[in-house]
């Protein structure tokens, strides 16, 4: 801005100059944060950059939405997030116009599932006894004195699961007894 003044003899004159600089704006903080499938623990306050939240094995994915305070500000870490079984950090970060970060993190707990289960049993070659149903957990077979070994096969209902004693498995004369456990995950 300039600012002239004038002389009561109208000829002397003087101009003064004023500089207004307007700062950037510095405001880093979200007004809103949530996710899909999630309660955040504790509930959302913009001062507040820690939260928590456990979700059911089921949720593969969550969607976070967030909204700066300042209509200026960037917000990054928004969006479809993928969540694996255990802890899952997700960051969203929040700059200011004039360049300051805020950093807001959720830690997400997906729950392992308790499915440990088969979708399916069997012998290679042979039909085990009874037919395979998934709440069975004993079965037989007999097999010819020159079979000298089977292949156990096996499918996990959750594919989270792990899955042990499958496999080419040796014989002896007389019962050969062999277990398959599957374990949660």
């Amino acid at each position: 801005f300039n600012v002239v003044v004038t002389a009561e003899d109208t000829t002397t004159k003087r101009t003064y100059k004023i500089t207004v600089t307007r700062e950037k704006d510095t405001v880093n903080t979200l007004s809103s944060l949530s996710l899909t499938s999630c309660t955040l623990s504790p509930t959302f306050a913009s001062g507040t950059t820690s939260y928590t939240c456990t979700v059911a094995n089921s949720v593969t994915k969550t969607t976070v939405s967030a909204e700066a305070t300042s209509s200026v500000a960037e917000v990054t870490g928004t969006g479809e997030q993928s969540l694996k079984v255990g802890t899952n950090t997700i960051n969203i970060s929040v700059t200011s116009q004039s360049g300051s970060l805020k950093t807001y993190q959720v830690i997400v707990t997906r729950k392992a599932s308790s499915d440990a289960n088969l979708k399916s049993l069997s012998v290679s070659g042979y039909t085990i006894s009874p037919t395979f149903a998934s709440g069975t957990t004993e079965y037989t077979l007999s097999v010819p004195y020159s079979v000298e070994s089977v292949t156990i096969n096996a499918t996990k209902n959750n594919s989270e699961a792990s899955l042990t004693g499958t496999g080419s498995k040796s014989l002896d004369v007389g019962d050969n007894t062999y277990t398959i456990t599957v374990t949660a995950g």
